[in-house]
């Protein structure tokens, strides 16, 4: 009975912990769009208007980057050429800033930058 418990234990924290996707089917195709997201953390700032800054500068970059940089930076699973070639960044990414104090007693602020990206899944079912 231990060990049933057990195994549901895990098994709820593993479908939990699962990162966020969601996918619509292309009408005509076997494609879906895929829809992800990742959160990147900034260095350490010393107030919280430069981490938001240091945030925004990472966030424009993506904005900017070309879907090969895309890839390598957000860890995204596109494997074929025509899923790479639709991997961009959503409008609805953000910041939020995270705040904690330091050995010596310093605060630090590190911009959590949320990423929202999609791309195009080819679905061989």
């Amino acid at each position: 009975m231990k060990t049933v418990k057990s195994l549901l234990v895990a098994a709820s924290l593993v479908a939990f912990s699962v990162p966020s996707m969601a996918s619509t089917l292309v009408a005509g195709s076997k494609y879906s769009v895929e829809t992800n997201s990742r959160t990147l953390v900034t260095q350490v700032s010393d107030s919280k208007e430069g981490a938001y800054a240091a945030g925004q500068d990472m966030l424009n970059e993506l904005q900017q980057s070309n879907p090969v940089e895309l890839r390598s930076i957000l860890k995204a699973n596109t494997f074929q050429p025509k899923e790479l070639a639709s991997l961009q960044v959503k409008d609805n990414s953000y910041i939020t800033v995270e705040e904690s104090m330091n050995a010596a007693g310093n605060m630090e602020y590190r911009a959590l930058v949320n990423v929202q990206y999609q791309h195009l899944r080819y679905d061989n079912n």
